[in-house]
């Protein structure tokens, strides 16, 4: 088996990261630039992220259990601020010489649940499809023995965030990526 020995916590992990690292779907390369679409603060930016958290941690009903991947002991809930100050400012474009917009993500995982992870998935898809995000499943996810599926939903003005659903060896689990519109204001852009 492809992925024995790998806990669904570092499956999860590599997943989100792969997928989460192209800035459309499969057709976009990997270090596509976004432009910027905001002139929103770095506060502003913050509070919009910690608003979509709250929404999915709300629809799924599982609170407490939403984290930094790893060993890492910060929960949402409890340790909102310190995440976002881990947490890095993605760069939007990369010109040499110039100031360059950045965006805020954050990236959560909850520990093994109760709950079917792939029930919960499709709430949040509900949602996010209520709240006029336009949504799809990535490509390649939800096939093979490792029992993931990641939905990943798209905004018009760049923001984005995907939710990936798992169940193996590992336990339950979710895993949420929410990164928003890239921002030339100077203190988020760099």
């Amino acid at each position: 088996m492809l992925f024995e020995g790998v806990s669904l916590r570092k499956l999860l992990v590599m997943l989100l990261l792969a997928l989460t690292a192209y800035a459309g779907w499969a057709e976009v390369p990997v270090l596509s630039e976004r432009s910027a679409k905001s002139d929103a603060t770095l506060s502003e930016l913050r509070e919009w992220v910690g608003e979509e958290i709250d929404a999915v941690v709300e629809a799924t009903g599982v609170k407490s259990e939403w984290g930094l991947g790893g060993a890492s002991e910060l929960r949402w809930v409890e340790d909102r601020e310190r995440i976002f100050e881990v947490s890095h400012l993605p760069n939007c474009t990369y010109e040499t010489g110039k100031v360059n917009p950045a965006s805020v993500r954050i990236d959560l995982m909850t520990d093994p649940l109760d709950q079917d992870p792939f029930l919960l998935l499709e709430q949040v898809r509900n949602l996010w499809i209520e709240r006029g995000w336009e949504v799809g499943n990535l490509p390649g996810s939800g096939q093979g023995q490792s029992q993931i599926l990641t939905i990943r939903a798209d905004r018009e003005d760049g923001a984005l965030a995907t939710l990936s659903a798992g169940d193996a060896e590992g336990g339950r689990m979710l895993g949420l990526m929410v990164e928003s519109a890239c921002s030339n204001d100077p203190s988020v852009a760099r």
